[in-house]
């Protein structure tokens, strides 16, 4: 009678590489889990950065004969009818599909209490001055319309020649209160211009000045817990998130 050879594992052996696998996978899983994350965040970010710049340009053609951005509905003027809710507010009202209403008394519950930096697990109480919603696409959106000084008054019909004082501040959590609530991660603030421009430093500077401005800007990203800088640091890199 022939006998035939069995070949195979012992238990030992199958348990040391199931050890190693283990350990392997220790490594490997929090990287991956991690790079996923932040590729969700940085595409729910540039979503938004996106229908934010659509919705500006339908607002810009839609109000054609106001000169610029602070003549218009978006931007505080110094009226009583010119309040919060009836300038960032009505812009968000009216050019979003709003899910949630959470005014401009508070900015929760559309934001969540509290925010971190990535640099610092300490949490920081978030509030907002201007006007918040949570949108269709589960982003929080909270704008803080542009003020504004006056120059007097201009030829005989004596209109008002108003010019930027500060420029409308946005602050987006891009999944609304769910986690990570971490600065740079899903929520990130910067500003809107007078030519509509959305970005964290004037357009009207100087090549030199807008180099100098941005290397400031980036560098203050890990360490606000709202993400002032993420932005433009995510720009500079292509829209990836390598911090």
């Amino acid at each position: 009678m022939s006998r035939k050879l069995l070949l195979g594992f012992t238990l030992t052996e199958v348990m040391i590489a199931v050890a190693i696998v283990g350990i392997v996978a220790a490594f490997t899983v929090p990287v991956v889990i991690s790079n996923y994350n932040k590729q969700t965040m940085q595409a729910l970010l540039q979503k938004n950065y996106i229908e934010l710049g659509q919705n500006l340009t339908t607002f810009q053609s839609e109000n054609i004969y106001r000169k610029s951005i602070f003549a218009s509905s978006l931007c505080m003027k110094q009226f009583s009818d010119r309040n919060v809710d009836n300038t960032a507010g009505t812009f968000l009202k009216n050019y979003y599909t709003v899910k949630q209403d959470c005014g401009s008394e508070t900015a929760q519950p559309c934001f969540a209490d509290s925010y971190r930096s990535l640099e610092d697990p300490t949490l920081k109480k978030f509030n907002c001055s201007g006007y918040s919603v949570k949108v269709a696409g589960g982003a929080a959106i909270c704008i803080y319309p542009a003020t504004l000084s006056y120059r007097g008054l201009l030829g005989p019909n004596g209109m008002i020649r108003e010019e930027m004082k500060n420029p409308a501040r946005v602050t987006i959590d891009v999944n609304g209160a769910e986690e990570p609530n971490i600065g740079g991660r899903d929520i990130f603030t910067f500003n809107i211009y007078e030519d509509y421009s959305i970005a964290e430093f004037s357009p009207l500077l100087e090549d030199e000045e807008k180099e100098t401005m941005q290397k400031e800007v980036e560098a203050g990203c890990t360490s606000s817990e709202i993400g002032v800088g993420c932005l433009t640091k995510l720009m500079s890199a292509n829209w990836k998130m390598n911090y």
